[in-house]
């Protein structure tokens, strides 16, 4: 549902499929947003924006794809509610990814 909502508003999302116990299965689903850029510069962009609502930004999790990044935004997953774009889950694995 996050992907859906992420390309209404003009954002090249999709689904990922994970692995999250290292069966090489997947047991999760999560939305990617694709950016033509580094995951350097994404952290800088998301930052900024995180900082308008008074939100601190120390990390992105992200799967390189094709010349650019697949930013991962997994609430579930995250670190806490305010950083939906960090997880620290062991294993993460990108399976598949499906458009919606």
């Amino acid at each position: 549902m996050l992907a859906v909502l992420y390309r209404s508003i003009g954002l090249n999302a999709t689904v990922g499929l994970i692995d999250t116990n290292g069966d090489k299965k997947a047991e999760h689903a999560t939305a990617l947003v694709y950016f033509n850029a580094s995951s350097s510069e994404i952290l800088n962009r998301v930052s900024k924006w995180a900082s308008v609502i008074g939100v601190k930004v120390n990390v992105i999790s992200y799967f390189n794809a094709n010349g650019g990044t697949l930013l991962i935004i997994d609430p579930p997953m995250s670190i806490d509610s305010n950083n939906p774009w960090s997880i620290y889950h062991e294993p993460y694995k990108l399976v598949l990814i499906v458009k919606p």
